[in-house]
């Protein structure tokens, strides 16, 4: 039997079945190829202290320093990651662009280039830039006051894809925490990650969260789920009414 959309078709029986085996090939040549994507970035999967020690800052660091602590890690991240794309040969060189001078200097910069080249999530670089703007208040005030609108809007900074951090209330200023710290998770694997799978010419969330995701995923997630857990166990959170 066929898939429904198809067998709906104003289509002739041959042609219906013509465009099945098309279909059922070009899902078993994708499958084939996030496989050997998935292989190859757990062959060498990258490090994992540096996201265990800021997830380590933003559980106990106070609060009004995440912003910071977290900009400043994704800052790095993204730094890195372009290194890591850019093509050789750039007049100037590579490290120029994210000099002094450079167009990738800054975060925003970083932010808006990553995001109009498609070299991460829109969805969480959308977020980032959220905690950026917090950022930068914090930076530039000794006015505490000004990190109560942003935990009004704390709903700005759950991270599409990762329910588990969506899942959640409890006090403003935790729920922060456990939401800056699956932001960074996901910062970390995608600026490692989804680069590569646009290179290998696949769907880059689709290679990185779907059936065939690399083993990766669960290491680079796992410190996140720990402190996430751990604060369900002791009752700082809870899930959210509704939560699965």
């Amino acid at each position: 039997m066929g898939d429904d959309d198809i067998n709906k078709l104003n289509l002739s029986k041959p042609e219906k079945d013509g465009l099945q085996v098309y279909r059922n090939y070009t899902k078993a040549f994708t499958k084939a190829r996030e496989e050997k994507f998935a292989a190859e970035i757990d062959a060498a999967m990258p490090d994992i202290t540096p996201l265990v020690e800021v997830l380590d800052l933003i559980e106990t660091e106070h609060v009004k320093f995440v912003p910071v602590i977290a900009c400043s890690f994704a800052d790095e991240e993204l730094g890195a990651m372009f290194r890591a794309y850019l093509p050789e040969g750039i007049p100037g060189g590579r490290s120029a662009m994210l000099g002094r001078f450079g167009p990738l200097l800054t975060l925003h910069n970083r932010i808006q280039f990553a995001f109009a080249f498609d070299l991460m999530g829109s969805d969480i670089l959308a977020v980032l830039d959220k905690l950026r703007d917090q950022r930068n208040k914090i930076s530039h005030t000794w006015k505490a006051r000004l990190v109560d609108d942003f935990f009004e809007d704390i709903n700005g900074l759950k991270t599409p894809g990762l329910e588990i951090a969506t899942n959640i209330t409890g006090p403003p200023e935790t729920v922060l925490r456990i939401h800056t710290m699956w932001l960074l998770t996901r910062i970390f694997y995608e600026a490692h990650c989804y680069s590569h799978a646009k290179r290998a010419r696949l769907e880059p969330l689709s290679a990185l969260y779907g059936p065939q995701h690399p083993r990766f995923l669960g290491k680079v997630t796992l410190p996140a789920a720990d402190k996430t857990k751990t604060m369900l166990r002791d009752g700082y959170i809870r899930p959210s009414s509704g939560a699965p």
